[in-house]
Parts: C-alpha cells; sequence; structure tokens
C-alpha cells in the first residue's frame, strides 16, 4: 500500500527562472541545483525541477498551492 507522496517532477524551459520563482516567491527550501535540475521542498514534500522540452498535456492535470490571501498578488505578479 502507498504511503504518501514521495517526490513531484516537473518541466521546466528555464532552471534559473523556475528555480528562483518557486525559492524566492513561493519560499520553498532548496537542497540541491545542478546543470540540468534542482531539488527542492515544501514542508515534507520533495519537488523536483528538470530542464527539459514543455509538452503540457490538454487535459485537466495540475498542481495546486495554498497561500495567504495577502500575499496572491504578490505572488502571481512575480512569476515566470
Amino acid at each position: 500500500m502507498l504511503n504518501g507522496i514521495n517526490h513531484i517532477t516537473i518541466a521546466v524551459a528555464d532552471l534559473d527562472i523556475s528555480f528562483a520563482f518557486y525559492v524566492d516567491i513561493l519560499g520553498m527550501t532548496a537542497h540541491a541545483k545542478w546543470h540540468t535540475g534542482a531539488y527542492l521542498s515544501l514542508n515534507n514534500i520533495w519537488f523536483c525541477l528538470s530542464l527539459d522540452d514543455l509538452n503540457p498535456a490538454k487535459d485537466y492535470c495540475h498542481l495546486a498551492f495554498d497561500i495567504n490571501e495577502q500575499e496572491f498578488k504578490a505572488a502571481i505578479l512575480s512569476g515566470p
């Protein structure tokens, strides 16, 4: 049986911009960064950024984060 989520990996087109967004704007903790990826965490969830060609699906799959209402506008205005 499953115990939980081990990690989430997403493809990014620009690792530096994405890294800065998730760490500096969203407040994730950086653990490692290399030329094609990075490991971050948010509470006890590991999050991996992987430099890759983007190929968005035409379905409704997505990630949804919680954010304080007071911080929402600043987060969307400074997004990648």
